[in-house]
């Protein structure tokens, strides 16, 4: 239920193309930042990772500042390592990557981590390529390894293709 209703808010964040009041915004973090705080409290038991997973949609519907809302998905992934929708959340990343690369190749590691059956990377591979090249061009040396590290299990995982990206950086 919990995660039933988190996605339906998410959604008609994304949906509606009316504007909210920042104080609707407002409380819809502190809600989201109390039940990602309780989620946490909770341990990794699973029970939260439907929750969690569907803050995917309020990441894409761009509602929130961006800064938090990139903070917000990095724990989210740390937590589960899952996203939905991830098609869309992996093109929102390669969006946000110019002004914030280490997060934005942290957050494409922890989705790639998720990917276990590997069937994610060929909806998004176009925007992985995007958000990698950047950060394996920065002079960031944390988004860097990061890409690598990435590029690596992409690989590993049959990904050939990703390889090209280390020679030209």
């Amino acid at each position: 239920m919990r995660g039933s209703v988190t996605g339906f808010i998410g959604k008609t964040l994304k949906n509606d193309t009316g504007e909210i009041p920042p104080a609707i915004i407002e409380k819809l973090q502190d809600l989201w930042e109390t039940r990602i705080e309780v989620a946490r409290q909770a341990g990794n038991d699973g029970s939260f990772q439907k929750e969690l997973t569907e803050f995917g949609w309020w990441f894409v519907s761009k509602r929130s500042n961006d800064e938090w809302s990139v903070d917000q998905l990095l724990e989210v992934l740390k937590m589960t390592k899952t996203i939905d929708p991830d098609l869309w959340v992996v093109e929102r990343l390669a969006e946000l990557s110019p002004t914030m690369l280490r997060k934005t190749v942290q957050c494409l590691g922890l989705i790639v981590d998720g990917d276990e059956k590997g069937w994610g990377i060929l909806g998004w591979n176009g925007d992985a390529r995007k958000i990698l090249a950047a950060a394996l061009g920065s002079e960031d040396a944390t988004a860097r390894q990061v890409a690598r590290e990435v590029v690596h299990k992409l690989g590993g995982r049959g990904y050939f293709e990703f390889r090209a990206l280390l020679t030209n950086a």
